[in-house]
């Protein structure tokens, strides 16, 4: 038998341990991969702590936002247009502004914990970067939609999970959390000249960050302005902003130069103060002490100390420059910097409208070349007083927010027989304030009737349009509430307490409302029963005064009712329904009995009355008859009479003077019965919309 050949065996043996340490490490490696490949799918799908999340938006979404400067080098004017805008006297650097974001973000990281994983997994914020990417930023519309996904909803998304850690105890006051929202334009006129439509555009490239409040309506924080960076690019800003003054330095330069690089710095400087105006306009009237510019790549801070509020503050930031120049994707990126500046304008309030009044007055005018005023105005002490400068944080409380509730509304009846010079509704919810003066008789009524109003119709008057002079700031509340010519506030006489609503309009809107109070006077029975009672109305211009509304809305024209009541919410019983619609049917006949007729009966122009009835509003397209059959009858014996009283002549002037003027009389008459003729079809529209009605919204 053979030796064994022990080498052979001892090769094959060392080639069989080797095949099983290689398929050893095979399965090692493979092993390792899966254990990466969970360890990422954990990282990329878990949420993330502040840190991973900012850091995660910087890496997967802001570096991947893409630019379309093409032809920004432009000389061309600048497509904001600034005339007859209120401007800053001077502009100046924002010096502390570094110091403040510092101390802000120092703040935020003590409030969220850094090991607390609360916000968006990185897979979520990689594929947010490729539709990012996808959009490249050319004109205003892709910075909006490129701004609000990569820049504003990560702040808000902080900002909202903030609130809930009890941010307080830092001094930093969040309220109900943020929203970014496209300012609103139910209430400018559509139909104007062509810088109005100019404004209309621009303004919706406007944002407005506003601070929510539980049971209130939302107020603003501050104004983000969109520019596309074609239009303002980051090098306009970086040449065009300087300490100086707008009007001085730049609208009324003496000379423009011809020659680069000369003609390319007063058009820097142009396009700047043209944004820096727009912005500062807006913040002005808004009474707010902080805007943004935004142009995909800078973010301009702008503060207006409103102890000084001629003078514009500003810092120029550019995120994704200083990213890289301090080596930080965390704190130098846009949405850290966004974020730091909302929770900063969080803090201050907007300022009241007695105060921004009194900055205007004490203000430029873009395109003026002069101030409106210099010194003092009337409400300058005020706006000292409000003011002044405050600590950082630890300045704002629920109660800042609080100060004006609205209050119970008078009757109808209250307020009918005010302006009629009848007794006092007793069951007016604020009689004892009527009666105030008249029941300060050591502990007892005053024998004399205790039931009249304090003051007539006229005195009421003469004291509303008193205290509306004086401000309209106490005594007016926003309901916030708005239709297609007006907006609805709350108005309290303060002295005798007498509560109603005020229809206020824009400049546009007078016609329109000095019309619905023609219609209110033509209805006049139906007022405090189916319809409101009329107070009158006032041009606040006439008093030296302008309600800021919102952002870019001046409310001027003041039309007073009595309150309404609430919306009506239709009941599911038919019942119900046709007991309702038979009862809008009466109103409506009885509205078309006095020669109105309404043309927009709708549900939302019905309300629930306070005591159960039906209220109709909105009159303001209503159509007045010229002429009722009662007024034809009476034309017609006029005119019998006449012919009694004088013979009629065929012949000779008299003859033509006569077939002339009965020439008239049936042109008069067809005209009439024309205007009957259409005014039967928009009756016939009316009932039409009613029978529709329990199914309109």
């Amino acid at each position: 038998m053979p030796e064994p050949d022990y080498k052979a065996l001892y090769e094959k043996e060392k080639r069989r341990a080797n095949r099983e340490a290689r398929r050893a490490n095979q399965e090692a490696r493979r092993a390792n991969q899966e254990t990466r490949r969970a360890n990422r799918a954990t990282q990329v799908t878990q949420k993330t702590t502040l840190q991973e999340y900012l850091k995660a938006c910087q890496k997967y979404v802001l570096s991947k936002i893409v630019l379309n400067t093409t032809g920004y080098l432009t000389t061309r004017v600048p497509s904001t247009n600034p005339s007859k805008k209120h401007c800053p006297r001077l502009i100046r650097p924002w010096h502390d502004f570094d110091e403040t974001q510092d101390t802000i973000n120092e703040c935020i990281d003590r409030i969220i914990p850094q090991d607390l994983r609360l916000f968006e997994h990185v897979a979520f914020l990689e594929l947010h970067g490729q539709r990012v990417q996808n959009r490249h930023v050319h004109r205003e519309a892709d910075l909006t939609f490129v701004h609000n996904n990569a820049i504003e909803d990560p702040v808000r998304i902080i900002i909202n999970e903030m609130k809930d850690l009890q941010p307080e105890r830092e001094g930093v006051f969040l309220h109900s959390g943020v929203h970014f929202q496209t300012t609103a334009q139910n209430l400018r006129n559509t139909a104007g000249n062509t810088e109005t439509r100019r404004d209309k555009r621009l303004l919706t490239d406007q944002v407005c960050v506003l601070r929510g409040h539980q049971g209130q309506e939302d107020s603003v924080a501050y104004i983000i302005e969109y520019k596309a960076p074609c239009r303002l690019h980051t090098m306009h800003l970086e040449k065009g902003l300087k300490p100086m003054s707008i009007l001085d330095d730049v609208v009324n330069k003496p000379t423009t130069p011809n020659f680069e690089p000369e003609k390319f710095q007063h058009s820097a400087e142009l396009l700047t103060a043209a944004a820096l105006t727009q912005t500062y306009h807006y913040m002005l009237e808004a009474g707010l002490e902080y805007g943004c510019i935004a142009n995909g790549d800078a973010l301009l801070f702008l503060k207006i100390d409103w102890t000084e509020p001629t003078v514009l503050l500003y810092h120029l930031a550019q995120p994704s420059r200083e990213v890289e120049l301090n080596d930080d994707p965390t704190y130098s990126n846009a949405v850290c910097q966004l974020l730091a500046f909302t929770v900063l304008a969080l803090q201050s309030q907007q300022k009241e409208n007695k105060e921004r009044l009194a900055a205007i007055r004490r203000g430029d005018v873009s395109g003026s070349g002069s101030g409106s005023g210099s010194g003092r105005g009337r409400g300058d002490d005020n706006a000292e007083q409000h003011g002044r400068p405050r600590p950082p944080f630890g300045s704002v409380t629920a109660l800042t927010f609080a100060r004006r509730q609205p209050r119970p509304y008078c009757t109808p009846l209250c307020l009918l027989s005010l302006v009629h010079g009848r007794a006092l509704d007793s069951k007016c919810p604020n009689a004892t304030l009527h009666r105030g003066d008249q029941q300060k008789t050591s502990g007892k009524k005053k024998a004399s009737s205790p039931e009249k109003h304090p003051v007539s119709y006229t005195q009421w008057t003469s004291l509303l349009r008193e205290q509306l002079s004086e401000g309209l700031d106490d005594g007016v509340v926003v309901l916030g509430k708005e239709g297609s010519c007006g907006a609805l506030l709350q108005i309290t006489l303060l002295q005798y307490g007498y509560t109603f609503v005020a229809k206020g309009g824009a400049k546009y809107a007078i016609p329109l409302l000095q019309h619905e109070e023609a219609v209110y006077e033509r209805l006049q029975p139906l007022q405090g029963r189916y319809i409101p009672v009329c107070m009158g109305s006032v041009d606040l211009r006439r008093l030296d005064q302008i309600y800021f509304y919102k952002i870019g809305i001046r409310l001027v024209y003041f039309l007073f009712m009595s309150y309404g009541g609430t919306a009506f919410q239709m009941c599911p019983d038919p019942v119900a329904k046709d007991g309702l619609v038979t009862r809008l049917k009466s109103v409506v006949d009885e509205m078309h009995s006095l020669g109105v007729v309404h043309g927009d009966i709708r549900l939302p122009n019905v309300l629930l009355s306070p005591t159960g009835g039906l209220t109709v509003i909105d009159f303001d397209q209503a159509l007045l008859l010229p002429s009722t059959d009662l007024e034809d009858e009476a034309l017609d014996d006029a005119s019998l009479n006449k012919r009694k009283r004088k013979p009629r002549y065929v012949g000779g002037d008299d003859g033509k003077d006569a077939a002339a003027k009965a020439k008239q009389s049936a042109v008069a008459r067809l005209g009439r019965n024309r205007d009957r003729s259409n005014a039967d079809s928009i009756f016939a529209m009316d009932l039409g919309r009613i029978i529709g009605w329990p199914n309109m919204s």
